[in-house]
């Protein structure tokens, strides 16, 4: 009877020995498994911090190059304010005293996609004087511009003893396409 008695306990002992072993291993497995995702998700938010660093030096770059990008853009016509630009020679010509007007405008494509070539034929008449400030006036505006072409000729002198005269300016600046 003592055997049967041990036998038992040692039955019932072993039953909770597996029982408690099983349960350690469940939660061993669970909380490595925990561990294994935990890693995972601080791996994730790494990458995220660096790509958050990433972008905060991007849009710091943008803000520190912002003048320096305008200031670039300047020499270029914007492809939406070609009427503007026309509107700017006119004016040059009106505060010259002098008479404008636009020929010819031409857009050729040029190797790069979003920048064409503008070319632009202007004819003026005006005295010596207005001609002269009228192109002072052009070759101040704050694009980039290559004249290809200027003419001008005496026309007529008036009863005062004023000279008129006509010319002919060709030139060409690079517009931007937005």
């Amino acid at each position: 009877m003592h055997s049967s008695k041990t036998r038992t306990f040692l039955m019932v002992y072993t039953l909770y020995l597996v029982i408690a072993i099983a349960v350690y291993a469940s939660f061993y497995f669970y909380i490595n498994n925990k561990e294994t995702n935990t890693v995972e998700i601080a791996v994730q938010i790494e990458q995220l911090k660096k790509q958050n660093n990433q972008m905060h030096n991007l849009i710091a770059m943008v803000r520190d190059t912002e003048e320096g990008r305008e200031r670039i853009s300047s020499f270029f016509v914007d492809s939406d304010r070609i009427i503007e630009f026309l509107e700017t020679i006119e004016s040059l010509g009106d505060n010259a005293g002098v008479e404008i007007n636009v020929r010819s405008i031409n857009e050729n494509n040029t190797d790069t996609e979003d920048v064409k070539e503008l070319e632009l034929n202007v004819d003026f008449v005006g005295s010596w004087a207005e001609v002269h400030h009228f192109l002072i006036l052009l070759e101040s505006i704050p694009v980039k511009m290559v004249v290809e072409r200027l003419t001008f000729n005496e026309l007529s002198e008036n009863e005062e003893g004023e000279e008129t005269w006509r010319g002919n300016v060709f030139f060409k600046t690079l517009q931007l396409e937005k």
